[in-house]
């Protein structure tokens, strides 16, 4: 269960719920022997002390500070995907709409970077 999407869904059911039905549906990583409420309680907790998001400008900055290369490559991976699972044909659809994908990308699920050291300035 992507951290990203949780954080994206809570807004329009309350966390609790939802995750707990995927749950006792079946999904989920490290359930042990956990209760699903338990397990829902926890996931809950972890993601609120450990998930901090930045702005783009943010980790860029970040990057840079330390000497490293910050690329893009959502469409790079829109692209992969769509060919991995035998869409090609939806590659149109999908460079009429680059921009919008690259933020449902980034939005639903999470960012796609390369990044590499930078040479000595």
């Amino acid at each position: 269960m992507g951290r990203a999407l949780r954080h994206s869904v809570h807004t329009l059911v309350p966390a609790g719920t939802w995750l707990l039905a995927l749950r006792k549906l079946g999904l989920g990583f490290n359930k042990f022997e956990k209760s699903p409420e338990q397990w829902t309680q926890d996931l809950i907790n972890y993601l609120h002390d450990w998930c901090h998001y930045r702005p783009l400008r943010e980790l860029v900055k970040a990057y840079d500070a330390q000497g490293f290369t910050f690329d893009s490559l959502e469409t790079e991976y829109i692209r992969f995907r769509l060919a991995y699972h035998g869409r090609q044909r939806w590659v149109p659809a999908f460079e009429f709409s680059e921009p919008l994908a690259r933020r449902l990308l980034r939005r639903l699920a999470s960012m796609i970077i390369l990044s590499s050291k930078c040479p000595a300035r």
